[in-house]
């Protein structure tokens, strides 16, 4: 499965907005709950979200159970919450032929303070 960095941020702004007391339960339109599964042990492993998570290698399957958002993962969101910016963003990484999380969040982060200065 590839990662999505789409799906990365629609699944940010959904813990974001998660009030209950309850565990984090995450769905996402347009995404398979494999997909999602998949999005939230990368986003584990990756810092992103604090939580379980485990692969079943015999049958290729993600289970992931995040209990909350990091540090890093309310910077990225931050950076990735403008409509605008993400879009401008996404293109220049795809113009510039490299697109990992903290490559999108430099150029995040450029545009808004950019934009900053201009006030």
């Amino acid at each position: 499965m590839k990662r999505d960095i789409d799906v990365i941020r629609k699944i940010l702004i959904a813990i974001e907005a998660h009030q209950s007391a309850n565990p984090l339960e995450v769905d996402i339109e347009d995404s398979s709950k494999e997909e999602i599964q998949y999005h939230l042990y990368l986003m584990i492993d990756g810092g992103l979200l604090e939580g379980t998570k485990s692969h079943n290698l015999k049958l290729g399957m993600y289970t992931a159970n995040p209990t909350g958002m990091t540090w890093q993962g309310h910077e990225f969101l931050d950076a990735c919450r403008d409509d605008g910016h993400w879009g401008k963003a996404k293109e220049i990484a795809l113009k510039a032929k490299g697109f990992s999380i903290d490559i999108i969040k430099n150029i995040l982060v450029n545009l808004i303070t950019e934009e900053a200065k201009n006030l």
